[in-house]
């Protein structure tokens, strides 16, 4: 963990210190990358998994149940 001490603000300048003002200023930035990634992961795990069980979900109601085997049948041969 970074602890950020600052000097404090003065000279109608919200920080002295130009290498706290820098340092601030890319932490604040990796921040928002960071949640940004965050969320990019979030989204493709929830992909991932909604196409990894909800495909077998269908495969079954499709193809194994009766009922939707026949209405998937090709060529107007249904029972």
């Amino acid at each position: 963990m970074i602890i950020f001490h600052p000097i404090g603000a003065g000279l109608r300048l919200p920080e002295i210190s130009t290498f706290a003002t820098r340092i601030g200023g890319r932490l604040r930035l990796a921040s928002r990358r960071a949640s940004i990634e965050l969320w990019r992961t979030l989204a493709w795990a929830l992909e991932r998994m909604m196409e990894r069980y909800v495909y077998w979900a269908l495969a079954g109601a499709r193809w194994v149940n009766p009922d939707g085997f026949a209405k998937q049948q090709c060529c107007g041969t249904s029972r």
